[in-house]
């Protein structure tokens, strides 16, 4: 990676700029400006229907032309003087079932072909492989979680599982007798069409 900074630009461009070279996104937060990389992360928060207003999760396709089937990719060649070059990456198969759609891109910091053949081949793979998003409105549950994070969603209208729920209210008489200690639910738990050997809960603490 090799970038030269020559003329004014905004710093929040700037920033978001070479944030793009190892697949990031700049945004603020508290006054102050954070990056978040695309990467391989664990989730930090599970919504279910209990969690989220209404209970409805709302889902949309992409629209097809962001379904791109051909990459031009610009760089600047270390091997030849820094020259701008481009290369071309396409994906056969998308054109034959969606037909020819270029995005056209700007490799900042690429200066070799190899590189340029990589950024290429995954915006082609991301177009096409993230084909949905989802739509839902929650609560504090949600307040802590910034651009980038990873969330898990499991929709019983959509997986027909029930996966999680709230807790009402737990009873603890400090008694030996089991039927006298529980955690009451939101809803009544059918153990029968279920294989599960744990439950796990979500506590809230003073850092959230």
């Amino acid at each position: 990676c090799n970038i030269l900074l020559d003329s004014k630009m905004d710093a929040y461009k700037a920033i978001g700029e070479m944030a793009s070279v190892f697949r990031g996104m700049a945004f603020y937060n508290s006054s102050n400006i954070f990056v978040s990389q695309d990467r391989v992360k664990d989730p930090l928060v599970h919504f279910t229907n209990a969690s989220v207003v209404n209970g409805d999760f709302e889902y949309a396709g992409t629209a097809k032309n962001t379904r791109f089937t051909i990459c031009k990719v610009a760089y600047k060649d270390k091997d030849d003087s820094f020259l701008p070059k481009y290369e071309y990456i396409e994906d056969s198969e998308g054109i034959l079932r969606h037909g020819i759609i270029e995005k056209e891109i700007v490799a900042l910091g690429c200066t070799s072909k190899d590189q340029a053949l990589r950024l290429g081949r995954w915006v082609l793979l991301t177009s096409n492989r993230e084909q949905e998003s989802v739509l839902f409105r929650t609560n504090k549950q949600a307040e802590y979680l910034k651009p980038g994070d990873i969330i898990n969603i499991s929709d019983q209208l959509r997986g027909g599982i029930k996966n999680g729920g709230k807790v009402k209210a737990i009873v603890n008489n400090n008694s030996n007798d089991i039927s006298k200690n529980f955690i009451l639910l939101d809803q009544p738990l059918d153990t029968g069409n279920y294989c599960f050997n744990k439950i796990s809960f979500i506590i809230p603490t003073e850092e959230l």
